[in-house]
Parts: C-alpha cells; sequence; structure tokens
C-alpha cells in the first residue's frame, strides 16, 4: 500500500496481460464442454460466468 504522495505501485508483474487469453480460452472450453455433455442448463453456466467474471474483477481490483 502507498502513502499519499507516492505514486502507485506497478502492476505489470501481475496475472493480467500474459494470462487472461489463454485462461478465458479455458473456461470458454470447459463451459461448452458442460453444456454440450447436459452437465448444466445454460442458466447455469451463465450464473458460473458471471460469478467467475465478478470474482475476476474483484480480484484484480484489490490485487
Amino acid at each position: 500500500m502507498s502513502c499519499p504522495g507516492e505514486p502507485a505501485p506497478d502492476r505489470s508483474d501481475g496475472l493480467a496481460p500474459a494470462h487472461t487469453v489463454p485462461a478465458a480460452l479455458i473456461a470458454a472450453a470447459a463451459a461448452r464442454s458442460r453444456l454440450v455433455l447436459r452437465a448444466h442448463a445454460p442458466a447455469q453456466l451463465l450464473a458460473g460466468t458471471a460469478l467467475g467474471g465478478t470474482s475476476a474483477l474483484i480480484f484484480l481490483l484489490l490485487g
């Protein structure tokens, strides 16, 4: 945590740039397979996507 007047810490070493696209592709593939295998209903996939997206956003904002 920085003190007032200090520059914000550099976040370039985080997970966002390098791992975002591969993680999103893996999540999309898993969601599609759950739908194709009829393991979940579309509403369950949408709810899980919303929960996961919200969790990721909170993690990025707090991290």
